[in-house]
């Protein structure tokens, strides 16, 4: 795939006032950030909801359409493609340099070796390194949606056009649940605002993700393997001091909602 002129973003660093990032270290690793996560099913789906206008750029809730965009940029670039991953781009940065200063703000940042590990109220879970020789100042490496994708599908969108209503049957845990009471919640969900959609079924699964994780854990080879995601234990909440209403009240103390 050959390049396209790409102006990285920078983002805000929370352990290091007013020190910004660059948001991914080439367009090739936004470029698969932007498939592996905004552009596959399930995580999409939270992605809409936590930037509407995302859904106006790309088909969010067609995991087809997702696949056949991500096929079709791997050999080529065509100049709606070019656009279409600009805007994205640009949405997913601001969605990641807000939810960083809610990080500093709420102290739900940590720090360690050559890391920095942050999430905010929304559910993004954002990694920064620091490389004193390319990146002096730290770059963003990854960031995602906790707890609503399906490792089996990130980075293979083909897979995620074989779910059914995927953030509700995977990500989010309950596809054991006895079809009438499935039934009642639905009629539940109807109801819902989008400000109840945002902590049941993106924040809460990210704290409960987080929570699931263990920071050393063994590979197939018995290896010992970091997860770095898990030292944000440190520093939230416990998990029964996190209600909505208190959620309501931490928005509300950072400024409101986020488009």
């Amino acid at each position: 795939m050959r390049d396209f002129p790409w102006e990285p973003i920078r983002v805000f660093h929370p352990a290091r006032g007013r020190t910004t990032v660059q948001g991914f270290k080439d367009w090739r690793s936004a470029w698969e950030h932007i498939n592996h996560h905004i552009f596959s099913p399930p995580e999409s789906q939270a992605w809409g909801w936590i930037d509407p206008r995302l859904g106006e750029i790309v088909p969010l809730h067609n995991p087809d359409a997702l696949y056949a965009l991500a096929r079709r940029t791997r050999s080529a670039w065509h100049p709606q493609d070019q656009d279409t991953y600009r805007k994205v781009y640009q949405i997913y940065m601001e969605q990641v340099d807000r939810e960083l200063r809610e990080a500093q703000a709420l102290g739900w940042y940590i720090c360690q070796d050559s890391l920095c590990v942050a999430v905010g109220t929304i559910g993004i879970i954002l990694v920064i390194y620091h490389d004193q020789e390319e990146f002096p100042q730290g770059v963003l490496l990854t960031a995602f949606v906790g707890g609503a994708g399906i490792p089996e599908v990130v980075g293979d969108p083909e897979k995620g056009t074989l779910l059914r209503n995927p953030i509700q049957e995977n990500s989010l845990r309950i596809r054991h649940i006895h079809p009438r009471e499935y039934r009642r919640l639905q009629r539940r969900q109807e109801k819902w605002s989008r400000e109840q959609w945002l902590f049941y079924r993106v924040f809460r699964p990210c704290v409960q993700f987080i929570h699931c994780c263990h920071r050393r854990s063994l590979n197939l080879e018995g290896r010992k393997i970091p997860n770095d995601y898990a030292l944000l234990k440190k520093v939230l909440p416990p998990r029964s001091n996190i209600t909505f209403e208190t959620w309501k009240k931490w928005k509300q103390q950072l400024g409101g909602n986020r488009p």
